[in-house]
């Protein structure tokens, strides 16, 4: 019989506490605190003239936006009626069709965008573009002040280790190849404790071990047991290790957008995706 260490054994014992070692992630559950803040900023400002017999087009006009923006909303200044609607072209296509006062749409970008098709205005208005924006302000943060660089890294790590492959895109876990995931979105781990599990892994179950040297030979950094120590209670190996630089942005990055939200949202979907992936048509 297995002699396990004291640190293992408080291990094993919290997580036996919650469903035999199923739910060590989620212990205890924390409070969800607020979705991300947005913010809208201004890209365009189009005149459009219309007159006794309806609206011309708009000049053509060009969309920027930076990369954190979800999605575009078209703000109409005047007194546009109930029914008062246009369409967004670029270069003869349609872009968006029935775009009315205060509608969101997906993020179009480049020149010879115009506006066509204007139904229901009595008079000249302005259409005003807003790209909505993921806010890392301090403001938005409440005065914590965001690593964008390295938010953005641990998000490429977080997809680059495959954490998405059992905890999925939002953290929430559910099935996946390496089983029943659990929620990262509700575990109340501190930094520490995550880097141990990230590199450790989680004995006896499916949760596997990213560090390069863990368990190899005398090794005891993890729990303070060798692999073999660990026997049939050794967690599997990931397939991708991660660097100490890559841990760092991976722990940060759990912390600012995973840890402690609620249910997930489409703007979180589509800041994580981009605005065209069917990844988020489930949110819609």
């Amino acid at each position: 019989m297995v002699r396990l260490s004291r640190r293992l054994r408080g291990f094993v014992q919290v997580a036996c506490s919650a469903a035999l070692l199923g739910s060590f992630f989620a212990i205890p559950a924390v409070q969800a605190h607020n979705n991300p803040s947005f913010r809208e900023d201004l890209i365009a400002t189009v005149p459009v003239t219309c007159g006794a017999d309806g609206c011309q087009d708009s000049a053509a006009f060009a969309l920027t936006w930076e990369p954190k923006t979800v999605q575009l909303i078209w703000r109409v200044e005047g007194d546009p009626g109930a029914k008062a609607h246009f369409a967004v072209a670029q270069d003869g296509k349609t872009l968006a069709e029935t775009v009315a006062d205060g509608d969101a749409t997906g993020r179009f970008e480049g020149k010879g965008i115009q506006i066509v098709g204007a139904a229901g205005f009595d008079a000249n208005f302005t259409v005003k573009v807003y790209a909505k924006v993921l806010d890392r302000s301090a403001a938005a943060e409440g005065g914590k002040v965001v690593d964008t660089a390295l938010l953005d890294r641990g998000k490429k790590v977080f997809e680059s280790a495959n954490c998405i492959g059992c905890h999925k895109w939002h953290g929430s876990g559910g099935g996946g190849y390496g089983g029943a995931a659990l929620s990262l979105r509700q575990s109340a781990l501190d930094d520490d404790q995550l880097r141990t599990v990230i590199l450790c892994g989680r004995p006896n179950t499916g949760m596997p071990y990213h560090s390069r040297t863990a368990y190899k030979g005398d090794d005891t950094s993890c729990y303070d047991m060798t692999a073999t120590q660990l026997g049939e209670m050794m967690p599997p190996k990931a397939p991708k290790s991660v660097s100490d630089r890559q841990l760092d942005a991976l722990v940060y990055y759990l912390r600012h957008d995973v840890i402690g939200k609620g249910e997930p949202t489409l703007e979180e979907c589509k800041a994580f995706w981009g605005d065209k992936s069917r990844m988020c048509s489930i949110y819609e």
